[in-house]
């Protein structure tokens, strides 16, 4: 613990913080949680340390170290110095640079698919934007191996981007993610999630209708391909990535 310097709080979750901080004189982000926490909630940490060890992408965070004290665990991670959240509320962006964004991050739910990793927490706080504007997926404290053919039944993740299947409490699989892809690209460009409610029994009810409208200021082949992605039959990143896009 003595390489690792914690300074300026980043962001508070459910279950724990990031820190901006420096580890063996590299900046980093520090994830620190309170071991009184997991005991709470009854959050195995391995899971997630286990997922990240086995992350080799550029399009995704890299662990680089896991450190535990007395009360608390730390994960030392590759540091980004804002998120894609940071972006939809400070900038208005373009179609174009939306389209660099989301194929960005298709390419990296692609890769987490080709090792049987499903996110299940995809949202704009959790994609990260470093300095020359790269995406990389962060924060696997949902996420789970999934074998191809398997379902999985933990019900969890952020309302706004849950899947209807989830919010139904029906078995799923990694095609969830691809649902949160769908919103998310949405939300950057209108600047809120497809089905937004004051009230999340309101949202549950927008989710499960499936009813999606698209606004205007959204070109028709954007919008096109918004719809394929919440469809029923959902296409694969794969197929994303080959979507005609203008």
């Amino acid at each position: 613990m003595e390489d690792l310097y914690i300074g300026k709080l980043i962001e508070k979750g459910s279950f724990g913080k990031v820190y901006k901080g420096r580890y063996n004189d590299q900046m980093v982000a520090v994830k620190k949680i309170n071991k009184a926490t997991l005991t709470k909630y009854k959050l195995d940490p391995r899971i997630e340390i286990d997922i990240l060890n086995q992350l080799d992408n550029t399009l995704v965070i890299k662990l680089l170290d896991f450190l535990e004290d007395k009360n608390s665990v730390y994960h030392v991670l590759e540091y980004a110095p804002r998120d894609l959240f940071n972006v939809i509320v400070n900038e208005t962006l373009s179609e174009k640079q939306a389209l660099k964004y989301i194929k960005s991050i298709t390419r990296g739910l692609l890769y987490l698919n080709s090792i049987n990793i499903a996110h299940l927490d995809i949202k704009p706080e959790n994609i990260l934007i470093t300095f020359y504007n790269k995406t990389k997926i962060t924060d696997f404290g949902h996420a789970r191996v999934i074998e191809p053919g398997k379902m999985f039944d933990r019900h969890g993740g952020t309302i706004f981007y849950l899947a209807p299947e989830i919010v139904r409490r029906e078995p799923y699989d990694y095609t969830v993610d691809i649902w949160s892809l769908g919103i998310m690209y949405y939300e950057m460009l209108a600047k809120k999630p497809v089905f937004f409610a004051d009230k999340e029994a309101d949202v549950y009810d927008l989710i499960m209708k499936n009813e999606p409208q698209i606004p205007e200021t959204i070109s028709l082949v954007t919008g096109f391909n918004i719809l394929q992605i919440l469809s029923v039959n959902r296409p694969s990143f794969a197929e994303i990535l080959n979507f005609k896009w203008h």
